[in-house]
C-alpha cells in the first residue's frame, strides 16, 4: 500500500507538471505565431491577424494566472522566450505572497494584472490595466487590509513613478483606491531621462550644432516594508543639490509631496 501511495503521488505530480508545461508551451507558441506573420502588401490583413493572436494570448494569459494548479514561477519556456526577444515578463509578490503582480510587455504595449488568493486558494484578478507606456512594477502589504501599488511610465524624454494605496474589499469586489497622499489618490515622481545637452557653441565641420543626447536613471520610488516608509531622491532645480523626501504610513496617510520636473518648464 505504501508503494501504491508513492506511485499515486508521483503520478499526480507528473500530470500537474505536464499541465504547467503544456500551458507554458501554448503561450510561447502563440507568441511565435505572432512574430512569424509574413509581411505582405495587405497591411490591414497583417494587423487583423496580429490583433487576433494578441487577443488569444491575452485571454490565455488571464486564464493561466487565475488557475490555482498553475505555478508561474516554473514557466521557464515563457521567461526564456521573453528574455530572448522584445517581449518582457515580470512577476512580483507582496510580502505575505497573497498578492501577485504580473507584467507582460510587447514593445510599448503593457498587460498589467494583480491577483489575490481567495479562500479556496484560487487566484483572482482584482486589478487590470492594459495600456501604452505605463506598467505595474511592485506591490507591498501595508497591513491586513491595505496595499501599496507602484507603477512606472516611460515616455520619450522622461519617466514617472506613481504610488497608490488600495483597500481590499472582502465582498468580492475590486479594491478601493484611497486618498492617501495629501488629499490625492496618487503620488507622482517624474524626472528627465533623456536630455539634449547640445552646446550651441560647439559645431561640427559642416557648421551644424552637434547634438548630445544624455540618458539618466529616473528618480525611483523606494518602499521600506519594515519601516512602512516611502521615499525618493531628486536634484533641486535651483542648484542641483541632491535632496530626499521620505514619509511613514501613519493613520492611513503618506505625508509626502509630488515631484514633477515638467512643472519647471518655462
Amino acid at each position: 500500500m505504501k508503494h501504491l501511495s508513492i506511485i499515486f503521488i508521483l503520478t499526480i505530480s507528473f500530470f500537474k507538471s505536464f499541465g504547467q508545461g503544456a500551458r507554458d508551451i501554448e503561450l510561447v507558441d502563440i507568441l511565435n505565431k505572432y512574430e512569424s506573420i509574413e509581411k505582405t502588401n495587405q497591411y490591414d490583413s497583417i494587423e487583423k491577424a496580429k490583433d487576433s493572436l494578441w487577443k488569444i494570448f491575452t485571454n490565455k494569459l488571464e486564464t493561466t494566472i487565475q488557475d490555482k494548479n498553475i505555478d508561474l514561477s516554473k514557466f521557464g519556456n515563457l521567461k526564456k522566450k521573453c528574455d530572448s526577444t522584445v517581449f518582457r515578463f515580470d512577476i512580483y509578490y507582496s510580502e505575505d505572497r497573497k498578492l501577485t503582480l504580473y507584467h507582460f510587455a510587447n514593445g510599448f504595449i503593457h498587460l498589467n494584472y494583480l491577483t489575490q488568493q481567495t479562500h479556496n486558494n484560487s487566484p483572482k484578478i482584482i486589478l487590470k490595466d492594459n495600456r501604452l507606456h505605463q506598467y505595474f512594477t511592485e506591490v507591498h502589504n501595508l497591513n491586513n487590509d491595505e496595499f501599496l501599488l507602484i507603477e512606472r511610465q516611460d515616455d520619450m524624454s522622461f519617466s514617472c513613478y506613481y504610488a497608490s494605496v488600495y483597500k481590499l474589499n472582502n465582498k468580492n469586489r475590486d479594491p478601493i483606491k484611497k486618498e492617501a497622499f495629501e488629499n490625492e489618490r496618487k503620488l507622482t515622481v517624474c524626472s528627465w531621462t533623456n536630455v539634449d545637452d547640445s552646446n550651441p557653441i560647439i559645431k561640427s565641420d559642416s557648421g551644424t550644432i552637434k547634438s548630445r543626447l544624455k540618458s539618466y536613471e529616473p528618480n525611483k520610488l523606494v518602499f521600506d516594508f519594515k519601516m512602512k516608509s516611502l521615499s525618493y531622491s531628486y536634484n533641486r532645480v535651483k542648484d542641483g543639490k541632491l535632496k530626499k523626501r521620505k514619509s511613514k504610513y501613519r493613520n492611513g496617510k503618506f505625508k509626502i509631496q509630488n515631484y514633477d520636473v515638467r512643472e519647471f518648464i518655462e
